[in-house]
């Protein structure tokens, strides 16, 4: 473990690490918990299973599931596996796996914020409200931070849209049909 990640172990488990970073916390308890009782490969899954690439994450957070480990670990791996499948858009799995993460760790408010998601994905509105506003409840603080968000959002969204206006043809004409 080099310095910079042992220091971030201490103060996880110090608890001096602000609150919205426990699931970094629970990845670097999983990782060191894994590393003593199943090997060196094990790490990889970890790493994995935390990563950006929604492909490796999935079948490494299935691998270190079927280990034995504590609750907020195990808490820890459904919520990762659960956000990959929710950038895949299986949105039905995504929504098991946090339910299997809130059922560890119940206030998770990461968890119920993209579970909310996935139920918006699905069009089942009454579960993402239901599940955005536990979220909220938990944390008041992240309807600040969203907020705070939103300005910078839209003005990516708006250069978009301008970028692929620019780059429509000058003579082309689209047909947009009613809705019905």
């Amino acid at each position: 473990m080099g310095v910079r990640h042992a220091d971030a172990f201490r103060q996880c488990h110090h608890g001096t690490r602000r609150s919205w970073d426990t699931r970094f916390c629970a990845a670097h308890f999983c990782a060191a918990h894994l590393r003593r009782h199943a090997g060196f490969r094990t790490g990889a899954d970890v790493k994995a299973c935390s990563g950006a690439d929604v492909n490796a994450a999935i079948p490494a957070c299935t691998r270190l599931l079927a280990l034995s480990m504590p609750m907020q670990q195990r808490g820890a791996a459904y919520g990762f596996r659960a956000r990959a499948y929710y950038l895949k858009g299986e949105y039905d799995h995504a929504i098991h796996d946090f339910d299997d993460a809130l059922r560890l760790n119940p206030k998770d408010v990461a968890s119920y914020g993209l579970r909310g998601a996935a139920y918006l994905g699905k069009g089942d509105f009454d579960a993402a409200i239901r599940d955005l506003n536990d979220a909220i409840r938990l944390n008041p603080r992240i309807v600040r931070d969203y907020l705070n968000e939103a300005p910078r959002t839209a003005a990516r969204e708006i250069s978009t849209v301008r970028s692929a206006i620019s780059k429509k043809p000058s003579g082309s004409r689209q047909r947009i049909s009613p809705l019905s």
